[in-house]
């Protein structure tokens, strides 16, 4: 999974706040899968976890009745 940009003016330990036009790429993947089953998105970096769970669905064309956790 992609990690958020930090401008070196943040403080250690704190996150930056993703600007409109920030985005990020992320491979995921499913696990003890072989082969190895994975898509790699791309999403606004402003995405909550709700959105991003949709997207995530999307891209798998699931119908939202697997089991998953963040």
């Amino acid at each position: 999974m992609a990690a958020a940009r930090i401008p070196k003016s943040t403080p250690k330990g704190t996150l930056a706040k993703p600007s409109e036009s920030a985005w990020c790429r992320m491979k995921v993947e499913l696990k003890y899968s072989r082969p190895s089953i994975w898509r790699r998105i791309l999403v606004p970096g402003e995405f909550t976890l709700e959105q991003l769970h949709d997207a995530i669905q999307a891209v798998y064309e699931w119908d939202d009745d697997h089991l998953h956790s963040f």
